[in-house]
């Protein structure tokens, strides 16, 4: 019976999904987009790849100058953790020869925005090395995941779909906002 209730909703949900996506207003956002798509397809592509090179960069650089090579006994708890998070049951066996390594970051980079935000306050996000690699990191997983929702929303063509997105990115930015003036 819950199961079927959970079933209700979602068809209800895509339902007035469809509905909502053929009032005028938001066909008229679908075809300004379709028709901008020549000019906001490498705009969002383009945002999409040098975000997700940022962060990527980032994480390279904070693995190389904080990381510790990892021991043996780590790697094998890593192979481990990896084989019980698979999706299923693995019908074959794997053998690696040669060396292996990996490194590890001690301690984790995870930080709020209150420590982003009393650094551009105090005048030391540029000047802090540390704080400069955070905003780095932050800046490129934020422009990476508004990139690719954008770019979605342009390669998408039923304008419920472009609306979903668009409300989506419009519901993340409130939060984002929120959570930078709160902080």
């Amino acid at each position: 019976m819950n199961t079927a209730l959970e079933w209700a909703k979602l068809l209800g949900g895509i339902v007035a999904l469809i509905a909502v996506g053929e009032i005028p207003l938001v066909k008229t956002f679908a075809y300004w987009i379709d028709q901008s798509r020549p000019w906001l397809f490498p705009l969002t592509l383009g945002v999409s790849v040098v975000g997700f090179l940022v962060l990527l960069g980032g994480a390279v650089i904070v693995g190389a100058e904080y990381g510790r090579p990892m021991s043996d006994s780590e790697l094998d708890r890593l192979s481990a953790r990896t084989q019980i998070l698979s999706p299923g049951p693995i019908a074959s066996t794997a053998w690696f020869k040669g060396w292996r390594r990996g490194r590890q970051i001690d301690p984790p980079m995870e930080w709020p925005l209150r420590e982003l935000k009393d650094a551009w306050r105090s005048g030391t996000l540029w000047s802090d090395g540390d704080m400069r690699r955070k905003l780095v990191i932050t800046v490129g997983g934020t422009m990476t995941i508004f990139g690719m929702f954008s770019l979605l929303m342009v390669l998408f063509r039923p304008s419920s779909v472009k609306l979903l997105l668009a409300a989506t990115m419009v519901y993340a930015i409130v939060r984002l906002t929120d959570a930078l003036l709160r902080a």
